[in-house]
């Protein structure tokens, strides 16, 4: 018996001396050793050794790729063999793919799918428009302002803009989303109603069954509309504009040549005079005529207006007309318009200079300034500076010689600041000019020369911000000083000199003097060439334009 057990124990000693082991792979697959060629994004490969499968999923830019899907190993050791392949995987069929070592081979299952769309705008701008007729004479739309970027779901347009047509461009991501509109899907371009600045408008944007929504609303810059509040028109037809007494009639054309305002009465000083006559500013009705009692003296005693503020009050300040050495030049003030006037300034002027056919007053009245410019002397154009302090006049002006404008001859004229720095010289006789100013230096910058677009005269140029938006406004003649107009100006550059030179004067916007509701209104010869423009800001931000020339009339507008 112990012989037969010996002799078994041999045999298993020796069969298991002859026995090799079962090959197996030893390398297990990872997402970094799957590489996918040729996509326009970056792919995600999800592998589990432990189920043998990849999956692989595409972005949704790719999905055309999967109908021939490049995948190439990388980063596998020396002794392991796997096969780069190229498979269509868009009809949802499965890739067995073969990863050999050690004479063993394990088999993995790939798939691969594209992820969902995330459909976007890439790109928003709106731009305003108007139709037109091509030369075909078909209708089209064609850009009437600016374009303007969407910035988080919000874009800026002028406030004159027509907020019911304006053309909206896009680009989108994937480049197959649809957009859509109430249901309607739109193309790049197309024109919308964006008038509704509380709830915009909403976009669907559609993509392989994924939907996502947008909404883009608008904020506009500056006035979106002016309103007249009233309007006190010539009617040469009748002559019965009966002004204060009188017919405002041909031989009246120039009697009143300018005005002023502040937030209660307008105030028409008569040329010749002594006579200042007050309207109600909100209604446009005669309330009385002011105190003229010791006004005397100069050409006309009563000549032009402004006012000025006086910590929340009114000054009223008129200057009579001179233009003999040794005249007075006399400037009247009101404080109280139920008084007699106060003597603010007699300057008796050195030289023959003509002033009071125009003057500015800038600042208030605790710290302000009277600007006149001379009629006369074109080649030197002289203008006085009077200081004012704490409503004290300094009768001893600095005398600025700005040069000629443009022009030799004579011109009732103003020189309007713009800033610390730049002022403009508006007037007859010439085109405007802007001047860079240091100090009482006043260098000229710039000179118009386009008169089919800027006529003069031009008359009280005022500068506001309005919504954003800058402006220069003012009245313009027009019509051989038959009709005017009120002009509203966009200054859309840094500098006054840059703003003017770079103006799109077609989105000027400009209200008549004369009555809307007539197709010829005017025909009264503005002899002088006079013309007055006024505005006033109320505490609560309202803004009120006044506007006036002889031979035309006078209205009262209000910004919206």
């Amino acid at each position: 018996m112990k012989k037969i057990f010996a002799a078994l124990s041999a045999a298993l000693v020796l069969f298991s001396a002859c026995q090799k082991e079962t090959p197996t792979v030893s390398f297990a697959l990872t997402s970094d050793n799957v590489e996918v060629a040729g996509l326009t994004a970056s792919a995600l490969v999800v592998v589990d050794a432990a189920a043998k499968t990849a999956a692989i999923e595409v972005a949704y830019a790719d999905k055309a790729q999967l109908q021939a899907l490049q995948v190439n190993f990388v980063g596998v050791p020396s002794d392991v063999t796997v096969e780069n392949f190229t498979f269509d995987f868009s009809t949802g069929a499965t890739k067995e793919v073969a990863v050999s070592q050690n004479g063993a081979t394990d088999t993995y299952v790939f798939s691969a799918s594209y992820a969902a769309p995330q459909p976007k705008f890439v790109t928003m701008s709106l731009v305003p428009s108007k139709k037109t007729t091509d030369e075909n004479g078909e209708e089209v739309y064609v850009a009437a302002g600016a374009e303007a970027a969407v910035a988080g779901g919000v874009a800026k347009l002028k406030g004159s803009a027509n907020l019911k047509v304006v053309a909206f461009n896009y680009t989108v991501s994937p480049a197959d989303v649809k957009v859509l509109v109430d249901g309607q899907e739109i193309a790049s371009g197309a024109i919308l109603d964006f008038s509704d600045k509380v709830n915009g408008v909403n976009f669907t944007l559609e993509c392989d069954g994924v939907q996502e929504t947008a909404n883009v609303k608008v904020v506009t810059t500056g006035f979106s509309s002016i309103e007249r509040v009233w309007g006190r028109y010539i009617k040469p037809e009748t002559t019965d504009a009966n002004w204060f007494g009188e017919p405002m009639a041909a031989e009246n054309g120039s009697t009143y040549r300018y005005a002023a305002m502040d937030g209660k009465y307008v105030y028409l000083p008569k040329a010749g005079g002594p006579e200042v006559n007050v309207i109600d500013a909100m209604t446009g009705e005669f309330v009385k005529q002011l105190d003229v009692t010791g006004i005397d003296g100069g050409v006309h005693k009563t000549s032009s207006v402004q006012v000025a503020d006086n910590n929340g009050s009114s000054v009223v300040l008129v200057a009579n007309l001179v233009n003999a050495k040794d005249s007075h030049l006399k400037v009247y003030a009101w404080s109280d318009l139920d008084a007699a006037p106060a003597v603010a300034l007699d300057y008796v002027l050195p030289e023959a200079y003509r002033f009071g056919d125009k003057f500015q007053f800038e600042g208030t009245w605790a710290e302000g300034r009277l600007v006149f410019v001379s009629y006369a002397g074109a080649a030197d154009r002289p203008v006085a500076i009077f200081d004012v302090k704490n409503g004290v006049v300094n009768a001893e002006p600095t005398i600025v010689k700005i040069g000629e404008v443009g022009n030799k001859g004579n011109s009732i004229s103003g020189l309007y600041k713009y800033s610390d720095t730049e002022y403009m010289w508006a007037g007859t006789g010439a085109l405007f000019a802007t001047y860079n100013v240091s100090g009482n230096t006043f260098t000229q910058s710039y000179v118009c020369t386009d008169g089919g677009s800027y006529s003069h005269p031009m008359h009280d140029v005022h500068f506001i911000t309005y919504n954003e938006q800058k402006y220069a406004i003012y009245c313009r003649l027009l019509n051989g000083y038959q009709d005017a107009a009120v002009r509203f100006m966009e200054l859309n550059a840094e500098t006054l000199k840059a703003s003017v030179e770079t103006a799109d004067v077609t989105t000027d916007k400009q209200v008549a003097l004369g009555d809307p509701e007539k197709e010829y209104v005017t025909a009264l010869k503005n002899g002088n060439g006079c013309g007055a423009c006024d505005v006033y800001v109320a505490a609560d931000g309202t803004v009120y334009v006044l506007g006036y020339a002889p031979g035309a009339g006078m209205s009262m507008f209000r910004l919206k």
